[in-house]
């Protein structure tokens, strides 16, 4: 693989063995199109990348290098917002290579040649966990946490201006609400869509009443209302209207949880002054939280949206 040099910044090529022991590595096989959409879903969990020494490499099946470069581009926004990403973002050296290493390492599954697959290899260059389709970032990141305990003066997106400055002070408020209890502004960040991994998830019993759902007036009474602070926020804003925002939250007690807000743009008819001006407003889809510290095992994660959250199992699956 060739990625940057963490001490020059200079890029380098490494074969996969010479990494262990130092990262660990997330390989993404699929179309353009299939490599864009694993990509875009992977840019907010950027700073994640580098906490968890995991580099990602995207693969394209069919082995043309520039298939791979364009779908960076395009989940990036840019081939500078590409080269910036190097960190944790790697090009796969000879695709065709890694395409046999895939048919090799699942000659015992049927793979179609329209689903794209991803591979995680951990410190040793051990599969960790694989599967179809793209992975559930969060959920992924809580089986591959951080070596070293992180901190809670972390600072957040300091560069932040325009749409991503507006969406981080909407999750700054989302936080007060939530550890003041403001149940009245909590409703109003939210969308009133609902989460569909969320509805899924939820048990209603014969009754119609007993249910597997925390209701925010629940969630934000004083006796359950969480005592933490959050650092490390970071943004990603999409064309179109959307933007996803994490953040590493600090309980008083338990531990560190990588905390995901996704955010849509909703323009009112007019504004709080009564003028007749639109004012753009970020409005919350949802928020989730897994936890993600050295030597914990996350077994349970949390959903929740203009309902109401949900603690259920997470999905992560490793085929082994």
């Amino acid at each position: 693989v060739e990625l940057s040099d963490p001490a020059t910044g200079l890029d380098r090529r490494e074969r996969l063995r010479e990494l262990r022991t130092k990262r660990r590595v997330v390989l993404l096989f699929g179309s353009e199109l299939q490599l864009q959409e694993a990509l875009s879903a992977a840019a907010p969990y950027r700073r994640r990348f580098v906490q968890s020494q995991t580099i990602l490499v995207p693969v394209p099946l069919g082995g043309d290098q520039d298939d791979a470069q364009r779908a960076c581009e395009a989940a990036l926004g840019s081939r500078s917002e590409v080269r910036n990403a190097r960190k944790w973002l790697a090009s796969a050296v000879s695709p065709g290579s890694w395409c046999a290493y895939l048919d090799k390492l699942l000659e015992d599954r049927e793979l179609e040649d329209s689903r794209s697959v991803w591979v995680a290899l951990n410190y040793r260059g051990r599969v960790l966990g694989s599967n179809f389709g793209c992975p559930i970032w969060d959920e992924l990141f809580a089986a591959l946490p951080p070596t070293n305990g992180l901190l809670s003066t972390e600072p957040g997106q300091a560069d932040a201006s325009g749409a991503a400055a507006e969406v981080l002070a909407a999750q700054a408020e989302f936080y007060r609400a939530l550890l003041s209890g403001d149940e009245v502004a909590m409703q109003r960040l939210f969308l009133p869509v609902d989460d569909p991994e969320l509805s899924f998830n939820m048990q209603v019993g014969e009754n119609g009443r007993d249910t597997n759902l925390s209701a925010w007036d629940v969630v934000l009474a004083e006796r359950n209302r969480p005592e933490l602070v959050i650092a490390g926020q970071d943004v990603t804003v999409r064309n179109g209207g959307s933007a996803t925002t994490t953040c590493i939250e600090h309980p008083v007690l338990g531990p560190t949880l990588l905390a995901t807000q996704v955010w849509e743009l909703s323009t009112p008819t007019a504004s709080s002054e009564g003028s007749d001006r639109a004012v753009p407003l970020w409005k919350l889809k949802s928020h989730r939280t897994i936890p993600y510290a050295p030597k914990v095992e996350a077994r349970v994660a949390l959903r929740c949206d203009h309902r109401g959250c949900i603690c259920f199992g997470k999905q992560f699956n490793a085929m082994r």
